[in-house]
């Protein structure tokens, strides 16, 4: 399993644990990247699979600009893990972003949150193969109440296809986002409502 390490001026993939760094809950929410020279409040290793650096960035709000990333090329199966150190659990609103390159349909997404995993599908489109990208834009996955237990996992392989035919299938990890919110969660909202939790296809 390999591992990305933080450190003050310098990233390398080393089988060692990701360099903790505090945890950090504001408006703006935390922000985890899967490459940066910079402490983050989380880490970022990669599961499985044969990802690839690339300097593919996106430029969200947020990010450390020309950091990079990682990408699963041409179908290839591959799991990455963002996991964000929280601090105060609660309700977080779930952001992913990713760069102009994606370009994957039925990406997994798998979420631990404080009552279990729940498991989407996203579309990279990057390219803009439908029309228009969703390249450098923060992508609501939707409200969660996570704890320290947290992670999210991005999942490519045999399942995903290119939207755009133009360019070559490719699957990008590069940042997550949680921000806090007063606003329930799915299951809250669907609880109250006297509905069965469910998780739909967002993207």
């Amino acid at each position: 399993m390999a591992t990305v390490a933080y450190a003050a001026l310098a990233l390398t993939a080393a089988t060692a644990g990701a360099i903790a760094a505090p945890a950090l809950d504001s408006s703006a929410g935390i922000i985890v990247e899967s490459s940066s020279e910079r402490a983050q409040p989380g880490t970022f290793r990669i599961l499985d699979g044969p990802w690839e650096r690339t300097t593919a960035k996106s430029r969200a709000a947020g990010l450390t600009p020309d950091a990079g990333g990682w990408c699963l090329a041409g179908g290839a199966s591959g799991t990455v893990v963002f996991a964000p150190h929280i601090a105060d659990p609660g309700p977080r609103e779930l952001f992913l972003t990713w760069p102009s390159s994606a370009n994957a349909s039925d990406v997994l997404v798998t979420v631990t949150h404080t009552g279990g995993r729940a498991q989407t599908r996203i579309d990279q489109d990057g390219w803009g193969g439908r029309g228009v990208s969703d390249a450098s834009r923060w992508i609501s996955l939707g409200i969660y109440d996570f704890d320290a237990s947290a992670e999210i996992a991005l999942t490519g392989g045999a399942g995903c296809r290119p939207i755009d035919l133009r360019a070559p299938l490719l699957v990008c990890a590069d940042a997550i986002r949680l921000v806090p919110t007063a606003r329930r969660t799915d299951d809250e909202t669907l609880a109250a409502a006297g509905e069965p939790a469910r998780f739909v296809r967002r993207g």
